[in-house]
């Protein structure tokens, strides 16, 4: 998941109507009375995977293709602990396919169009920034050169970042590990609980690093607005932090699709550790431009809730992952956001009706 809103659990707590900005028109609202049900495997086949390896093999492969051609979706029945049916994971579909299914490919007007995206080489595009600055002479110069690049591009990478590289190597291992085990294995890590957080323990290690990177930066950027160093993250309430591990496999036709398309993130900040394969590009002055990976940094994103707290000084931008022929790609992004009853809102700071420079945004919660 390269964005990520609040789990529901956080949203639903004590709410008995739904907000007024989610109510959708009446031409556009789900008409439930009129759904019909899939009994059994009568509109949704359920199939029984377990003859690959014998006699029905042939039989097994027709239905599969037959659902893929008519349906687009199909249940795997499984036997396992009381759950019996469990849709099978984008690594257990990819092997041998040489084409996009129909339903995954983008209308030419929505398509990746690869040849038109612009490199960035070294620092030219997407900002380097050095934060091994902040904490001598440099101080200034660092924290102007991230008001830089929060102002005109909403991304940028950080190196000397203070994240161990062995604990960066370990959360990448284990990522290419979980998604290489045989469906059997993940589904040991599997769980329906949203608060269950055990896992995945040897990830405890990363997030604290991340933790502390990321308070690191929010003072920094409040310093780039002329803030009190720890007003951003005072604005939090409780503060949240999420964390994904994405899976995008080798697309035999990356022209035709996304691994994930152009959106900005709705949090406040993201943290994103990708691998050594490319697949991030940004919107940068009309033009999409892929970020190279670099090794041992990190790529940060301002997120909507900063661009409000800015007062739109700070943009959070459109950006996307696309897929390759070549080779699987894992990204590691981290959500850091604010809690649900936490008020957003301009900076008083930096809203001025007198030097024409009025509130752009009106304060809400984070829930909201």
């Amino acid at each position: 998941m390269s964005r990520m809103n609040l789990l529901l659990t956080d949203l639903v707590s004590g709410v008995n109507h739904v907000p007024s900005n989610h109510i959708r028109p009446i031409s556009d609202r789900p008409n439930l009375t009129e759904v019909e049900k899939s009994e059994g495997s009568n509109l949704i086949p359920v199939i029984d995977l377990q003859g690959l390896h014998g006699p029905d093999h042939s039989h097994v492969i027709a239905k599969i293709g037959l659902a893929c051609q008519h349906h687009g979706f199909f249940q795997r029945e499984i036997k396992r602990q009381g759950m019996s049916r469990m849709n099978l994971l984008l690594t257990d579909l990819v092997s041998g396919v040489n084409h996009v299914p129909s339903n995954y490919i983008r209308p030419i007007s929505d398509r990746p169009n690869l040849t038109e995206v612009k490199k960035s080489e070294g620092s030219n595009l997407i900002p380097v920034i050095d934060l091994q600055g902040l904490h001598g002479p440099d101080h200034s110069y660092v924290i102007a050169k991230i008001g830089l690049a929060c102002q005109h591009h909403g991304f940028f990478q950080v190196e000397n970042h203070g994240v161990p590289e062995t604990v960066i190597e370990n959360v990448q291992r284990i990522a290419r590990e979980f998604f290489r085990l045989p469906e059997s294995e993940r589904l040991k890590n599997y769980s329906d609980d949203p608060s269950k957080t055990t896992r995945l323990k040897e990830v405890a290690e990363y997030c604290t690093s991340v933790r502390g990177l990321t308070l690191r930066l929010l003072g920094a950027i409040s310093e780039s607005l002329g803030l009190d160093r720890d007003y951003v993250s005072g604005q939090l309430g409780s503060h949240g932090q999420h964390l994904a591990m994405n899976y995008y496999p080798p697309c035999p036709e990356p022209e035709l699709t996304y691994g994930l398309p152009g959106h900005t993130d709705p949090n406040l900040i993201t943290i994103l550790l990708q691998d050594d394969v490319p697949g991030l590009q940004v919107l940068h002055k009309g033009k999409w431009v892929a970020v190279n990976p670099i090794p041992n940094t990190f790529i940060i994103n301002i997120g909507d809730q900063m661009q409000v707290i800015s007062n739109d000084r700070y943009k959070s931008v459109l950006h996307r992952a696309v897929v390759n022929s070549d080779g699987e790609r894992i990204s590691i992004p981290t959500f850091y956001c604010p809690s649900p009853d936490a008020v957003i809102g301009p900076a008083p700071e930096l809203v001025d009706d007198e030097d024409r420079r009025p509130a752009v945004y009106k304060k809400f919660t984070y829930q909201d």
